[in-house]
């Protein structure tokens, strides 16, 4: 599983630095608008691009045996489990130069790759 997720993130490097030294156009033909663009005071800006998910989820019902003397013994019932959230964040900024090239990115979130 590490060691996936490891292949994971070098692939995604990988990916983000396919962008650096292109143009700033090509990147939002391709992912459109930004989040957020920031002016710089050298002239060039940086782009951001976040997303975030919330997934919710539940393992789902399962049955319990419990004592009931009423009915004579054991009986079977039916419980919930938990619910449980899990909220997956991404956020990507790319340094875009006064010429409109990008410089450099980087990333943070738990869902970037």
């Amino acid at each position: 599983m590490q060691n996936r997720m490891a292949e994971r993130k070098e692939a995604f490097t990988r990916s983000m630095d396919g962008w650096v030294a292109r143009g700033v156009d090509e990147l939002v033909a391709e992912k459109g608008p930004p989040t957020i663009t920031t002016s710089l005071s050298s002239g060039g800006k940086e782009l951001e691009y976040a997303k975030r998910n919330v997934v919710v989820g539940a393992s789902g019902p399962y049955v319990v045996s419990i004592y009931d003397p009423t009915a004579g013994g054991r009986v079977p019932q039916l419980k919930m489990s938990g619910i449980s959230t899990n909220d997956l964040t991404c956020k990507l900024v790319f340094r875009i130069s006064s010429a409109n090239i990008i410089e450099s990115w980087l990333s943070t979130g738990n869902d970037c790759y």
